[in-house]
């Protein structure tokens, strides 16, 4: 790893925290990593949360109960690791965000539509894949 990059969120913070003690590399910070804006609804109980994600998942282009919608968050996570990438384009940078924009940006590395298929596990997070080849086309290497 020749960079380190996270959102501004508490979660993805610490988990850099970490991460930049064991790797020896600074944090670099942007907002625009963070996880998808559901502040329409601020928190939900788990099975309404759920409920949810799934809308938001399934209809990409509609908000659900006011989120932004899928879409629009997903041309925004891209955006954000292509920035990285651009930042250090000879090196492997590492990316610390959150759990629905990695399945918008997932589905975007494979080609594929926007779907929860490419949602993390619920097994409590710490969930990751890799990337090897980012240019020209993306190809994911492994996935957790």
């Amino acid at each position: 790893m020749t960079s380190l990059w996270s959102s501004t969120e508490r979660k993805a913070l610490d988990t850099a925290e970490i991460l930049s003690e064991h790797l020896g590399l600074a944090i670099k910070i942007r907002a625009d990593l963070g996880e998808n804006d559901r502040s329409a609804t601020g928190y939900l109980p788990s099975e309404a949360f759920e409920r949810t994600a799934d809308r938001f998942f399934a209809d990409p282009d509609l908000s659900a109960d006011g989120w932004k919608t899928a879409r629009a968050e997903q041309e925004r996570i891209v955006t954000a690791c292509a920035a990285v990438t651009e930042s250090d384009p000879m090196g492997v940078p590492l990316v610390v965000s959150h759990g629905a924009v990695g399945a918008l940006l997932l589905a975007n590395l494979l080609g594929e539509a926007i779907s929860r298929d490419f949602d993390q596990p619920r097994n409590g997070g710490g969930n990751w894949f890799s990337v090897r080849e980012m240019k020209p086309a993306w190809k994911v290497f492994d996935r957790c």
